[in-house]
């Protein structure tokens, strides 16, 4: 998401509709293009949320460390 523009191309739709025979064609791409331009994404709130993810993980993966070392030692829990 960091590597997109800000904003899309600005496309030249007169210059389309000069060189069209089907000039519906072109007004539905352009009202197609314009309706669906890209959601303004915050990357800091993703950052966060992914560096809470990882913190998440490698907890897990603490847990479930000291868990079979416990099992390891006290063969009770097999």
């Amino acid at each position: 998401m960091s590597t997109l523009p800000k904003e899309t191309p600005k496309l030249e739709w007169d210059r389309y509709l000069k060189v069209t025979t089907n000039r519906g064609i072109v007004e539905e791409l352009r009202s197609f293009y314009e309706k669906n331009q890209p959601a303004k994404v915050d990357a800091a709130v993703n950052v966060k949320a992914i560096e809470q993810e990882q913190q998440t993980t490698v907890r897990a993966c603490s847990v479930s460390t000291i868990t079979s070392a416990v099992c390891l030692e006290d063969l009770s829990c097999a």
